[in-house]
């Protein structure tokens, strides 16, 4: 409850460009970056990561390349532009339809949807992007180049295991059938036994 509450009264107090703000770091995410850098603070009270993590393990991640590997990574910027500035664009879209509320208007709710499912499909795009420059480059790893990049990975056996919750671990939940979030139907197959 107090997570709804602080968003909606960041949201209140907050700004067209505060809500345009987002952080493209974050969809670097879904591959490796918060085990690196989020996990180990995760229970811990007072933990600081480091301003210069990202920029410091990224340098030290690309002097293992090749040139031919490292511009498959740093290429990534000029690939992903176009999206990113059109993820700015979507999202000042989004929220400047939203802040209608603010001053006792209704949101076009359409609008809202259409522009949020291409959020989504910009948010995939760079994710795809991501996925397979590091894919290409990992094919291409010699088993020196691999054992010097896991080297790079923080092993602390003291670190807490996810998952969490609000940073404290909990047990594995038991997840029951998630498939008919994505449209999957599922079919009872019955087999005739002929005697």
């Amino acid at each position: 409850m107090m997570t709804y509450a602080s968003e909606m009264f960041s949201w209140y107090a907050g700004s067209l460009e505060a809500d345009t703000y987002f952080c493209p770091e974050r969809h670097g995410m879904y591959f490796g970056g918060f085990g690196m850098k989020t996990a180990p603070a995760m229970g811990k009270r007072d933990y600081s990561i480091s301003t210069t993590f990202t920029g410091d393990s990224g340098e030290a991640f690309l002097s293992v390349l090749t040139d031919a590997q490292r511009r498959q990574i740093t290429e990534l910027v000029d690939l992903q532009r176009r999206d990113l500035d059109e993820i700015v664009r979507t999202r000042r879209s989004i929220a400047t339809e939203l802040r209608r509320f603010l001053q006792g208007g209704a949101a076009d709710e359409e609008k809202v949807r259409t522009l949020s499912r291409r959020y989504g499909e910009l948010d995939g795009e760079i994710s795809y992007l991501y996925a397979t420059a590091f894919a290409t480059v990992g094919r291409t790893l010699t088993a020196q180049q691999k054992i010097l990049l896991a080297g790079m990975r923080a092993k602390t056996p003291t670190a807490p295991k996810g998952p969490f919750l609000y940073s404290s671990p909990i047990s594995i939940p038991k997840i029951g059938d998630t498939d008919f979030l994505f449209g999957v139907q599922r079919t009872v197959r019955v087999s005739a036994v002929h005697l």
